[in-house]
């Protein structure tokens, strides 16, 4: 498996993870496309704590285009979401219905619950709790 290109963030680059409107009171959402890395996934739940002090859950969709290692974002999340004190109750990831067993490999210890993209809803709900 190749490994992504390593790349240098600068002021007019991309997000790799755009915040997502439209959702239940009291959740924070994220859309992973591109290229996404654990460092992406840090400074993002530290913009998120700074513009949302009353969110209760996180959900990331992750974008069937990822162009990056899921390993990175669910070891992240997971990682975040074991901490002390949590930043937010229910952490939820939505991945593609073929990598729900890939992202579970890399789960170790946290709160963050993997959802494939079919129970979506599920999700959701468990977020907004």
């Amino acid at each position: 498996m190749a490994q992504p290109r390593s790349r240098k963030r600068d002021q007019g680059s991309e997000d790799m993870l755009d915040v997502v409107a439209g959702l239940p009171i009291g959740v924070f959402g994220l859309t992973a496309n591109g290229t996404v890395i654990a460092q992406d996934i840090t400074q993002a739940l530290e913009r998120a704590r700074a513009e949302s002090q009353k969110q209760s859950g996180l959900i990331v969709f992750v974008d069937p285009d990822l162009d990056g290692y899921l390993s990175e974002i669910v070891s992240a999340l997971d990682k975040a979401s074991g901490a002390e004190p949590a930043q937010f109750f229910n952490w939820a990831l939505v991945v593609a219905d073929d990598a729900v067993s890939e992202a579970e490999q890399f789960r170790e210890r946290g709160k963050l619950r993997i959802f494939a993209q079919s129970r979506r809803g599920d999700a959701l709900a468990w977020a907004a709790q």
